[in-house]
């Protein structure tokens, strides 16, 4: 996995444990917080390809796939608002509250990059969020996504 990649699933294992608590304010809790960048190397994959050693010998998480998701997970909580109603406005035939956790938490994080985040190419941000889809939901997940993505996409960032 490259360092772009397990940067984005390293924000989506943080964003989906933030919101799957919902009773209390995230961006508060996380503003506060001096930890999230110790818990994104908690949530960090098991691969050995995917981490560094420090010269201790213990594992760690790229620099770079932790900067990454540090700036993922900062865009997408202070912009929350903004992402969820581009979601709502985009979804057809669903309500906000019906969907899957892991795919709505898919969907903010990939709508952040396709209209907010402007260092991610529209067709990265959006593989991405199906390759996402792929590993973490069920099998329908990456066609919904895609559909959800794409349709932003064609209103929000045209190539």
């Amino acid at each position: 996995m490259n360092n772009k990649s397990l940067g984005r699933e390293l924000s989506f294992r943080f964003l989906y444990r933030f919101f799957l608590n919902e009773e209390h304010d995230l961006i508060q809790i996380y503003e506060k917080a001096d930890w999230h960048g110790e818990f994104i190397e908690f949530l960090a994959a098991p691969d050995a390809e995917d981490r560094t050693q420090n010269s201790d010998g213990i594992e760690v998480i790229t620099p770079e796939a932790k900067v990454l998701a540090e700036k993922l997970i900062d865009g997408v909580l202070i912009n929350s608002e903004v992402i969820r109603n581009t979601l709502v406005q985009n979804l057809e035939n669903w309500k906000l509250e019906n969907l899957d956790l892991i795919d709505k938490v898919i969907l903010f994080l990939s709508i952040y990059e396709l209209t907010l985040y402007k260092e991610t190419p529209p067709k990265v941000a959006i593989n991405e969020a199906i390759n996402l889809g792929k590993k973490f939901s069920e099998a329908k997940a990456p066609q919904f996504i895609n559909s959800v993505l794409d349709k932003i996409h064609k209103q929000n960032r045209p190539e």
